[in-house]
């Protein structure tokens, strides 16, 4: 698929946290490698999730909710505390063209390094990032620190 289909097909939108969130939280449940069952109750992820400063949602062709990434903003730095695809889409190339946009757009924010973190285990994920430019900063037996300076 062509990045013009790509980008005219999937759109990043904000969070609506009614709508939005019980769908997120299935994402999250499905997508975090280690999960330890501290998305079980709903009140504490939406708690979680409202940690962010910045939320958006990743909308497929149908308008369907495909992906979220919850960001926490601070002057010139992000941490990106959840990047989350369904699993139907991922390995398309559809995470990597929005992460590059994303990037842009945070360029043009002022935003100067971008961090996040990884479980050690989720090798798709390290290895997209790295391809975005990501560096490991820190590891240890369960997470993978990665920054990029942009």
């Amino acid at each position: 698929m062509n990045s013009k289909l790509l980008k005219s097909s999937f759109k990043f939108r904000p969070r609506i946290r009614e709508k939005d969130d019980p769908f997120i939280i299935q994402l999250l449940k499905k997508n975090i490698t280690n999960y330890d069952g501290r998305f079980d109750d709903y009140n504490a992820c939406v708690k979680n999730l409202n940690v962010c400063t910045d939320h958006l949602v990743l909308e497929g062709p149908s308008g369907k909710v495909i992906g979220y990434i919850g960001l926490i903003k601070n002057k010139d730095s992000i941490f990106i505390k959840f990047a989350v695809m369904d699993e139907r889409y991922q390995s398309k190339g559809i995470g990597s063209l929005f992460f590059k946009e994303l990037l842009v757009n945070l360029k043009k924010q002022g935003i100067r390094t971008i961090q996040l973190q990884v479980d050690i285990v989720n090798t798709r994920a390290i290895s997209l990032y790295k391809k975005l430019g990501f560096k490991t900063v820190k590891q240890d037996f369960l997470k993978t620190v990665m920054e990029m300076n942009i």
